[in-house]
């Protein structure tokens, strides 16, 4: 069982207040980036809500069967700056960005989506990357990926909290 597993176990939540705050302060500042820089459109709303957590969804579920078939030992065991985490989220930004280019969707979407992310992660407890936190919300999922961002803080938070005997 991963450390993960056993704080999810134990505390029904995988991150705990710090993470959570970290979450929703990343969260607040995308999302009014998004509001507050160009005039966000319903396409772009369209796009953070619907399509970009279908693209998110589609690449995580890709880049794990890829990592899986190359390399089966645990996902999360592998240096965070080669691990299928980062290759998510470096192909959602690239998909996100070339879609700026060749549909009506700007810049307010990308944003929106990650802030959108980070907030859902915050609420349901969810360790690792934001970037499929709304696609598990969406399709009742519980895929994880590796974050190079919030991933130290979730381990250095789990590992505090397994040593007092806490959950939250």
């Amino acid at each position: 069982m991963s450390l993960a597993q056993a704080v999810r176990v134990v505390g029904g939540r995988e991150i705990g207040p710090l993470a959570t705050a970290a979450r929703v302060a990343g969260g607040l500042l995308f999302v009014a980036v998004a509001t507050l820089s160009d005039a966000i459109s319903a396409w772009d709303i369209v796009a953070a809500l619907g399509a970009l957590p279908l693209i998110a969804a589609a690449v995580a579920l890709l880049v794990r069967a890829a990592f899986h078939g190359r390399a089966p030992d645990p996902v999360g065991a592998r240096h965070p700056l080669s691990s299928p985490g980062l290759c998510v989220l470096g192909l959602v930004i690239a998909i996100a960005t070339a879609l700026t280019f060749i549909t009506p969707v700007d810049a307010p979407a990308i944003w929106l989506f990650f802030g959108v992310s980070m907030l859902v992660a915050a609420v349901r407890g969810q360790g690792g990357c934001e970037v499929v936190a709304l696609p598990n919300l969406l399709f009742g999922r519980e895929d994880r990926v590796t974050c190079v961002f919030y991933g130290p803080v979730d381990a250095v938070e789990s590992r505090h909290r397994l040593r007092r005997g806490t959950t939250s």
